[in-house]
C-alpha cells in the first residue's frame, strides 16, 4: 500500500488533519483557505469551520465530508 494512501487512511481514523495540509492536498492556497473560513458577504456561513489546537488550525473529517457533500450538490458553483 502506498505510504501517502496509508497516511490519509490514518488521518480518517484520527478524525481530521491540519488545515494547511488539507488545503495543500486539494490544491488550494492559504489565501483561499483564509477566505473559506470567513462568513459570506450576505451572511452566508463559512465554507469550512476549523478548530484551533495549540495555535494550529485543524479540520475534522466530519467537516471535510460536509464540505465535499456541499460541493457535489453544486453549492459552490459560480454562474
Amino acid at each position: 500500500m502506498p505510504e501517502q494512501f496509508n497516511n490519509l487512511k490514518l488521518t480518517r481514523i484520527a478524525g481530521g488533519m491540519e488545515y494547511l495540509l488539507w488545503l495543500n492536498l486539494i490544491g488550494k492556497s492559504r489565501t483561499t483557505g483564509w477566505k473559506w473560513r470567513k462568513p459570506g458577504p450576505n451572511g452566508e456561513p463559512p465554507r469550512v469551520v476549523c478548530c484551533r489546537i495549540d495555535n494550529t488550525l485543524y479540520i475534522t473529517q466530519k467537516e471535510i465530508d460536509r464540505f465535499w457533500a456541499q460541493a457535489e450538490a453544486g453549492k459552490f458553483e459560480v454562474d
